[in-house]
């Protein structure tokens, strides 16, 4: 083996080599606070329902209620692969898509969704933490909650699991959550 171009494997998978390029780009694209895209370039409408997401793409999300989509399978991902899902339209009451499955495998465990509640006299944020089994984000719109324009979700593959990073914003009025059951949060689904 070359010391000019050294190759790393993340847990000995053959769809996981590190090389310093992919070093470089999941180092620009990791945060402590989780993934960060740097420039997402122009957006793509989303598929239609049931649909695979392209990986290395940014979605302008404008749905219908029920909608869902799936991630790449860890075989079918490389190190650094991203894909931004971003609500643009903002979701009505009880409308919500479901992005993930059981075919993607766990989402790595200690990703955050970021609610955050904007009233006329306070901020406020809550927080989801994935743990161990989730393997979809649900972003469902509640009346006065989660689901305002400009919320998404961010997916990076880091060479063993996809992680996870959102923003939920309220809509409405901002009297109830943003991040938790009935609005944006982490699942387990088939």
């Amino acid at each position: 083996m070359s010391t000019a171009n050294p190759k790393y494997w993340v847990a000995n998978n053959p769809n996981s080599e590190i090389t310093n390029a992919n070093s470089q780009m999941l180092a620009a694209l990791s945060s402590p606070a989780g993934a960060f895209i740097p420039v997402l370039g122009p957006a793509t409408a989303l598929p239609a329902s049931g649909s695979l997401l392209v990986k290395n793409t940014y979605y302008a999300e404008d749905t219908t209620d029920a909608e869902t989509f799936l991630l790449p399978t860890v075989a079918n991902s490389t190190a650094g692969d991203w894909i931004v899902v971003q609500d643009t339209a903002g979701l009505a009451n009880d409308e919500k898509i479901t992005i993930g499955s059981a075919a993607n495998g766990d989402f790595a465990v200690g990703c955050h969704l970021i609610g955050i509640n904007v009233t006329s006299t306070a901020s406020t944020e809550t927080r989801d933490i994935s743990v161990a089994g989730d393997n979809s984000v649900v972003m469902e719109g509640l009346t006065n909650g989660g689901g305002g324009a400009g919320s998404y979700v961010a997916f990076v593959f880091n060479g063993t699991a996809w992680t996870v990073t959102g923003v939920s914003r309220n809509i409405g009025t901002g009297a109830a959550i943003t991040v938790g059951a009935g609005t944006m949060r982490f699942d387990a689904t088939a």
